[in-house]
Order: structure tokens, then C-alpha cells, then sequence
């Protein structure tokens, strides 16, 4: 198989409105829909529809929205051997608001961090049977150990460190830095382990870390990608958001997805800038991530509008 991935799987509770309401204001929503989501599972499904062959490790409660999620991965081809049903623990659900625009803002249910895998549960043999493993090291030690299991099977490794595993600190991540190859991050985040460091500076001290390339995920404006000391930037596609959320694991799931067929990081960052700019288009995290043929034939319409 080709990629696994560990951290979260969440139901996201997507809530339409015309504006974020302001303090104390009471306002009414377009419509509510129920979504499954968490930036890993997202991952997962992502490099499904991209045509790879994938796996997941995480946690559900015993619960309704536990059994939506198991399912609704399970029908998008990904293997959930390793998706644990945890008995009285309940099925986080965080609640997103959308705006018109597509800008989103996230309560994420404590339940993320408590409905989880501990270090006990990562089991090294299945993560031999893929070439690449993926985390957000939403808990560390598990994807401290998860992520040795992979480098020591020789896996490709990538690192998905949002800001809610920035403020860990560096010592947290310390060891899952040096067993990443591919360090896809945001400039929050890497402005909370590094502070008072410049974006660019900030980028390359994580790879002194470990990371052989690290991404730099910027939105609207694209992608910077740090390799062997040299910068690219790799500017965004122009889309009219509907909804953002998961942009960011689509993007880098097609960036690993290109790096496992063979292309270089700008071409990589340029498919994930495709894949990202495409989702913005649709509603949900995962119903909106795009499919590999819809990402070329993007592509291929951007070609033609360029040349």
C-alpha cells in the first residue's frame, strides 16, 4: 500500500453564514451541514481520490457520529484496521463556521485529544506495509513512536504541524522533526517554535532539524518551498472560495502524492496548489477534495489560460 496516516477524525458540524457575528449577537445560519472531517482523515481521503492506496490510524467513540465516520472512510477506499473504537470514550464533533468567501473559523472538541491512540496502540508491522506515512502529531508520543516505526522501515515521512502542535513547543516535536522528510507547515506556526525569527529564516531553521524539504503553506499566495537551502515559491491558483476547510490537507496530500510518483518539490507544490485551490470550490472537508483526474484537467485548463 502506498501511504498511511496518523492523528485526527473528527465530525464537522459546517455552519453557512453571511458574516462571523460579532460579540454578543445573535445571527442566522444558511444552512448546517454534518460532515466527516479531521485533518488526517481528511489526508487519508484525499490520497484516496488521488489514486493511492491508503490507510488510517486514530481513534472513535462507541458512538452515532463514531460509526459515521468509520464508514464514511470505508467508502472512500481507505483501510481502517487501525482505526480504533474506544468503549465510553465519545466521537469528537467541532463545530465550524463558513462565511460567504470561504473563510472558516474552528471550535475543535477536547475530545480530539482524549479520544486518541497511546503510544501502546501504534503497531510497527502495519506501518511496514506502506511506503510513505503522513501525521499531524496531534498527540506527540504516538507520532513520536509511529513515525520511528516508519523510519525504520525506510518510509517517505511527512509532518503536517499546524499551530495547535506549535504551541507544544520545539522540544515536543523535537524527535519527529529528525525522523521527517517532508515538513509541511504555516507561517504561524513556525513564527510560535521560532519567535522573533523572519518567515524565511524560521523555514530553514526546521530543517536543521531533520527535514529534508520544508513546505510552507500560504494560502491564497501559494507555497515556499525550502530544499538543499534554496527557495521556490510556487503561486496559488485564483478561485472563488466556498469553503476552505481542508484546503490544507488537500494540498498535502497531492504534494506527497507527486513526491511518490516522482516529481520534483515545485512540481509537487504546483499539484498541491491545484488540488487545494480545486476543494475551495465545495462545501466539507472531505466532499469537496478533488480526484486525480479533476486535478490534470485543472491543470491542463490552466496551461491553456497561460500559454
Amino acid at each position: 500500500m502506498d501511504v498511511v496516516s496518523y492523528g485526527e477524525v473528527v465530525v464537522d458540524l459546517i455552519t453557512l453564514v453571511e458574516r462571523f457575528p460579532r460579540g454578543n449577537e445573535k445571527i442566522f445560519a444558511e444552512r448546517v451541514e454534518r460532515h466527516p472531517g479531521g485533518v488526517c482523515a481528511n489526508f487519508a481521503v484525499a490520497a484516496s481520490r488521488l489514486g493511492l492506496e491508503t490507510g488510517f490510524m486514530g481513534a472513535v467513540g462507541d458512538d452515532v457520529e463514531g460509526r459515521f465516520l468509520v464508514e464514511a472512510l470505508k467508502r472512500e477506499g481507505v483501510d481502517v484496521a487501525r482505526l480504533l473504537t474506544l468503549e465510553g470514550k465519545p466521537s469528537p464533533v467541532n463545530i465550524v463556521l463558513v462565511e460567504k468567501g470561504g473563510n472558516r473559523v474552528i471550535v475543535q472538541s477536547a475530545y480530539m485529544l482524549s479520544t486518541q491512540l497511546t503510544p501502546d496502540d501504534v503497531d510497527p508491522g502495519y506501518i511496514a506495509g506502506f511506503r510513505a506515512f503522513h501525521t499531524s502529531a496531534i498527540i506527540p508520543g504516538v507520532a513520536e513512536r509511529a513515525s520511528q516505526a516508519a523510519k525504520e522501515k525506510g518510509l517517505l515521512i511527512s509532518f503536517d504541524l499546524e499551530e495547535q502542535v506549535a504551541v507544544y513547543g520545539l522540544r515536543a516535536i523535537r524527535n519527529i522533526l529528525r525522523n521527517t522528510d517532508i515538513l509541511l507547515t504555516g507561517l504561524g506556526a513556525s513564527a510560535i517554535i521560532f519567535p522573533g525569527a523572519g518567515a524565511l529564516d524560521s523555514l530553514m531553521r526546521f530543517a536543521r532539524y531533520g527535514p529534508k524539504t520544508v513546505v510552507a503553506k500560504l494560502g491564497e499566495k501559494g507555497c515556499a518551498i525550502v530544499t538543499k537551502g534554496r527557495v521556490e515559491r510556487v503561486p496559488a491558483f485564483k478561485v472563488k472560495p466556498v469553503d476552505t476547510t481542508g484546503a490544507g490537507d488537500a494540498f498535502d496530500a497531492a504534494c506527497i502524492y507527486g513526491t511518490l510518483k516522482g516529481m520534483s518539490p515545485e512540481e509537487a507544490g504546483r499539484f498541491g496548489n491545484a488540488a487545494a485551490a480545486l476543494k475551495c470550490l465545495r462545501t466539507g472537508a472531505q466532499a469537496g477534495l478533488p480526484t486525480r483526474e479533476e486535478v490534470e484537467t485543472f491543470l491542463s485548463e490552466q496551461r491553456s489560460k497561460s500559454g
